[in-house]
């Protein structure tokens, strides 16, 4: 039963950790950068499939490392997969949503709209 809880552990510190990295590098920067509507939607599509990669390929190296690991393996891939999943919801996307001079506006919705 420790072994589980600490693979579990082990798991959610690493994929947590994974999951912080790849809000970092794919999604903060857009936070930062002002875009058009069609260009945040694009960046937003590109950077949700590299993200889906990052998250295979996080599994795979706890899979290729699994007979170097102190503890059991399964308990380990379980604790990372749920929070790599977590953590895409506790770095939410809706964020990017937020037009980045804090006014109202959607940069998903067209700012370019011509003012009635």
């Amino acid at each position: 039963m420790q072994a589980w809880l600490f693979g579990l552990g082990l798991g959610i510190a690493y994929g947590a950790l994974c999951g912080l990295f790849k809000y970092l590098v794919l999604w903060y920067p857009l936070l930062k950068r002002p875009a058009n509507a069609q260009k945040a939607a694009a960046a937003i599509m590109t950077r949700s499939m590299i993200s889906m990669f990052f998250n295979v390929l996080f599994l795979f190296l706890v899979y290729y490392f699994k007979h170097s690991l102190p503890t059991e393996f399964v308990p380990t891939i379980i604790g990372a997969a749920f929070a790599l999943a977590l953590s895409s919801r506790l770095y939410p996307i809706k964020n990017l949503a937020a037009a980045p001079t804090g006014s109202s506006d959607n940069i998903l919705n067209n700012n370019d709209k011509k003012e009635e």
